[in-house]
């Protein structure tokens, strides 16, 4: 059995592990406002959702039962990329894979110029500290890699990788010598690190092809009828033709590294007998460390362009880049 870290205590990790957002009722101005832009009928169930002790902004529920909706909102300036990632999960869907199946008469406009995006709503639960879990992951994440080697979209995925990674290593370049003022002193340390810098060769060289590439623990989705699992947000696979290794890493990262300790080496195990031809996972620590080092990197650009980053931000990836470290 293989032996992975203990598991840092601090609170950042809370939102790694969400627990799967519950329904509440719309309040009725809202409610009556998406009925209209969205043409339903008056006495249409509208329910927002609740997680982390919040509402999430721009994402409803709406309709019952087995034909209920989750829809949520995109702004102009992103329709592009979604259309592009609605494009992708649509061929997915289309080839029984375990993504969610598109609605029909979607997207539609908003009056602000964005669009209203859709997928049926299935009652689910995030993935649970088992090997049952974790094996099903693995057999539905090659499934899912398999179909995204030969997509028909792989060329245009391609260019904005390369455009994209480009942008960062160029950024990596331009912090390393100047990182941003206010940044937490932790940030600066990886960033401006004697030996570990970003290299963006190591996601985009070698065997790439598109994958998920934003394989959180809440857009891996398990059924509460059957216990399978499904892939939702494909938003991050528009900017993801790199090595698999990545999303394998993000698995390490956020659904074994962030579980139990003790039981750490059982659920990797698991995973990946269920993919197969898994990286070592010397390698895998380092494609960990480029993934945290990239998210600092965007973080660092939000920064500076005046937008809020909490402080959980910050830690959730300079601890994974001490995690990463023999």
């Amino acid at each position: 059995m293989t032996c992975l870290p203990d598991l840092p205590a601090e609170a950042a990790f809370a939102a790694l592990r969400p627990t799967a957002p519950r329904l509440i009722p719309a309040g009725a101005e809202e409610a009556d406002r998406l009925r209209i832009i969205l043409a339903l009928s008056a006495d249409t169930p509208v329910f927002q959702l609740w997680g982390e002790g919040r509402t999430l902004p721009g994402k409803h529920v709406v309709g019952g039962g087995c034909e209920a909706l989750f829809i949520r909102f995109v702004p102009a300036e992103a329709l592009d990329r979604h259309h592009l990632a609605q494009a992708l999960s649509d061929g997915l869907a289309a080839q029984g894979l375990p993504v969610c199946p598109p609605v029909p008469g979607f997207p539609r406009p908003d009056p602000t110029g964005g669009g209203w995006f859709a997928s049926p709503y299935r009652p689910h639960r995030y993935a649970h500290a088992d090997t049952t879990d974790l094996e099903r992951l693995g057999t539905a994440l090659a499934r899912l890699h398999a179909a995204l080697t030969v997509s028909p979209l792989r060329s245009v995925i391609a260019g904005r990788t390369d455009a994209r990674y480009a942008a960062l290593q160029d950024m990596a370049t331009r912090y390393r010598r100047n990182t941003p003022t206010g940044v937490p002193a932790a940030v600066t340390d990886w960033l401006c690190h004697r030996e570990l810098r970003f290299d963006s060769r190591l996601l985009t060289g070698g065997d790439t092809h598109p994958l998920h590439g934003d394989l959180n623990y809440s857009n891996v989705c398990f059924s509460l009828e059957d216990g399978l699992p499904w892939f939702v947000d494909f938003e991050t696979a528009t900017l993801s033709h790199l090595s698999p290794a990545c999303d394998l890493a993000m698995v390490m990262d956020r659904f074994i590294d962030t579980g139990p300790p003790d039981t750490a080496g059982h659920l990797w195990d698991s995973f990946a007998k269920a993919y197969g031809n898994t990286p070592d996972q010397a390698y895998l620590r380092r494609i960990i460390a480029q993934l945290a080092l990239r998210s600092l990197l965007l973080l660092c650009q939000r920064h500076t362009q005046g937008q809020a980053v909490p402080a959980a931000e910050w830690a959730k990836f300079t601890q994974a880049l001490a995690r990463s470290q023999p």
